[in-house]
C-alpha cells in the first residue's frame, strides 16, 4: 500500500459541490482520504506546514465522475495481477484518469483479472478509478456477438440463467450483466433472449441485492428487458427506431437507468464504413432516445463503453447529450449523484461537504460554456490521492 500522502490544498478555485447547487469561490483541504474542510474565500485560512497547496485559480472543482460503462479488455490490462504498476496506471490514465474518472463500472471483461486490477487500485499501488463489475454477459441461444473473438455464456432455460447468474456472483462480480438481444452480423435478426431466462437472472440478482444490466440492441431487446425487471439499459439502440412514449413511461416509473453511449454509433457505423449522412442519421436515432428518455425524466447515467472503444476522449459523448437537450447540471448528475444514488448509496456522497470521501475533478473551464469542458481536466484526485495532474 502507497504510503499516506500530506494533505492537499486547493486554493482559489470555483467549486461546485452538487448539480443543482449554486458555484462560489473557496477552497477545499484535503486530509487522510476525505475532504476535511470546505470554505468560501472570505473564510478561508493560509496553508499549514507540511500541506500541499494547488492554485486552481480560473479553474472549477466538482466531485469526481463515474463511467458507468467501461471495459478493461485491452492488452495493456491483461495480466493485471502481475504486470507491473507502471504499466497499469498508464493505461488507466490515458483510458479513466486524465478525464477525470474516479470510479467505473465494468461492464464486461475477464472477471479474475479485473478484481486483480481493482485490488491493486484499491490500495493505491496503481492509480487508478475505484472499480465495480456487471458481469456475466449472458447471452440467448446462438447470441455471442459478431464484434467478438470469443463465445458468451449462453442460456435458453430459467435453469441455465439461475446457474450462470449464480456462478457469476460466487467468482465475486458485483452485478449481472444480460444481453436481451445480441448483435450477430449487418442485415440479421437479433436474437431475443428466453423471457423467463432473462427474468430467472434478473432474480437471482434482485435476491442477493444486485443489479442487474441490460444490452437490449433493439427497441425488442429494451421491451423485454424492462418487461424483466431489469435496473440498467446500458444502451440507447439504433434497430427498431424511436422508443414510443408509453416505454419511456414505464422506464421511468420503474426506476430504470439509461446509459446512452452516443458517441458508440458514431464508432460502430463508421467501422461499418457508412457514409458521413448515415452515421449521423444513425447516432441521431440514439440522440432522440435519450432526449425522450431525459424529457420523461428516466435516471441518466454517463458511460461510453470506452476499452471496446479504442477512442478514449468523451468530448463527444458530453456534446451529444446536450444535443439531447441535457444542460451541464444535469450531466454533471449523470457523472456523480446519479451514479452514487444508483450503485453506491451507502459508501460515500457525490458533495463536496466536510466529510465525504477525497474522489474529485477540476476542471479547466466552465462546462455552462461548452459542455465538452468536462473532459478538460486538470486534476483528478481520488481518496485525496492525485491519480492525474495535467501540469505534472
Amino acid at each position: 500500500m502507497s504510503p499516506a500522502p500530506s494533505p492537499l490544498r486547493i486554493v482559489n478555485t470555483t467549486i461546485w459541490a452538487a448539480p443543482g447547487s449554486d458555484r462560489f469561490a473557496g477552497s477545499v483541504l484535503l486530509e487522510d482520504g476525505r475532504i476535511h474542510s470546505v470554505v468560501r474565500d472570505a473564510e478561508a485560512q493560509p496553508p499549514h506546514a507540511g500541506e500541499r497547496v494547488i492554485d486552481a485559480r480560473g479553474r472549477l472543482l466538482t466531485a469526481g465522475f463515474w463511467n458507468s460503462h467501461v471495459h478493461f479488455t485491452a492488452a495493456h490490462f491483461e495480466d493485471a495481477a502481475e504486470r507491473s504498476a507502471e504499466d497499469l496506471s498508464a493505461a488507466a490514465t490515458a483510458m479513466l484518469n486524465r478525464y477525470g474518472f474516479t470510479a467505473v463500472v465494468d461492464t464486461g471483461s475477464e472477471l479474475a483479472n479485473t478484481l486483480a486490477l481493482r485490488d491493486r487500485i484499491a490500495t493505491h499501488e496503481i492509480a487508478g478509478p475505484r472499480i465495480r463489475t456487471a458481469n456475466g454477459s449472458l447471452v440467448p441461444v446462438g447470441g455471442s456477438p459478431a464484434y467478438l473473438d470469443v463465445p458468451l455464456p449462453e442460456v435458453a432455460t430459467a435453469s441455465d440463467a439461475t446457474a450462470a447468474a449464480v456462478a457469476q456472483f460466487e467468482d465475486g462480480a458485483d452485478h449481472l450483466k444480460l444481453f436481451a438481444a445480441s448483435f450477430i452480423g449487418a442485415r440479421q435478426i437479433s436474437p431475443l433472449m428466453a423471457e423467463e431466462a432473462l427474468r430467472a437472472a434478473i432474480v437471482e440478482a434482485h435476491r442477493r441485492g444486485r443489479l442487474a444490466f441490460a444490452h437490449p440492441q433493439s427497441l425488442r431487446g429494451v421491451e423485454l428487458a424492462v418487461a424483466g425487471g431489469i435496473d440498467v439499459l446500458a444502451h440507447t439502440t439504433l434497430e427498431g427506431g424511436d422508443w414510443p412514449p408509453q416505454l419511456v413511461d414505464q422506464i421511468r416509473t420503474r426506476g430504470i437507468s439509461l446509459i446512452p453511449t452516443l458517441k458508440l454509433w458514431r464508432h460502430e457505423m463508421e467501422k461499418a464504413r457508412l457514409s458521413p449522412e448515415q452515421t449521423d442519421a444513425a447516432q441521431q436515432i440514439g440522440v432522440r432516445q435519450l432526449a425522450a428518455a431525459y424529457a420523461a425524466g428516466v435516471d441518466i447515467l454517463f458511460g461510453t463503453d470506452v476499452g471496446y472503444m479504442t477512442d478514449y476522449d468523451p468530448s463527444e459523448e458530453y456534446l451529444r447529450m446536450a444535443e439531447a437537450g441535457m444542460d451541464a447540471a444535469s450531466i454533471l448528475g449523470s457523472l456523480t449523484a446519479n451514479p452514487v444514488r444508483r450503485f453506491a448509496p451507502d459508501s460515500r456522497t457525490p458533495l463536496l461537504e466536510s466529510g465525504a470521501v477525497a474522489d474529485l475533478a477540476l476542471l479547466n473551464a466552465d462546462p455552462r460554456d461548452d459542455v465538452r469542458h468536462f473532459a478538460d481536466v486538470a486534476l483528478t484526485v481520488r481518496d485525496g490521492q492525485v491519480t492525474w495532474d495535467a501540469a505534472s
